[in-house]
């Protein structure tokens, strides 16, 4: 299924609000919270960047992503956890061609072996 029609800006605008967590695009309101996220050791040694990141960083970060969904190049969404309204973490989805899509995720240790990446 091409980007477009999983990912169109009609459907994406509003959140999508699963059991236990929400799915919302990326913006700059969720710079801090993912600073924090991204700056953990235990997350940052699954990912491709060193740490320390900078607030400048993380918007950066976002700024890319923003402009990846507008360019229909990808899209990262904010994981929010519906009990306490805390971002988690974020979940990303880039090269996506019409059968294949590279996934990545960030989830705050906070969050860890509690099953909250399972979208049920």
């Amino acid at each position: 299924m091409a980007f477009y029609k999983v990912f169109n800006n009609a459907y994406m605008l509003n959140p999508i609000n699963l059991k236990r967590v929400s799915l919302c695009l990326i913006t700059h309101k969720h710079t801090a919270s993912l600073l924090t996220v991204l700056n953990e050791p235990e997350v940052a040694q699954f990912n491709d960047y060193e740490i320390p990141l900078s607030r400048e960083d993380v918007k950066q970060m976002v700024q890319n992503d923003i402009a990846r969904y507008y360019d229909k190049q990808g899209v990262r969404l904010a994981v929010i956890n519906n009990e306490d309204r805390l971002l988690m973490g974020s979940v990303g989805f880039y090269d996506i061609l019409d059968t294949t899509v590279w996934l990545g995720f960030e989830l705050s240790t906070r969050y860890w072996s509690f099953g909250d990446l399972v979208f049920d």
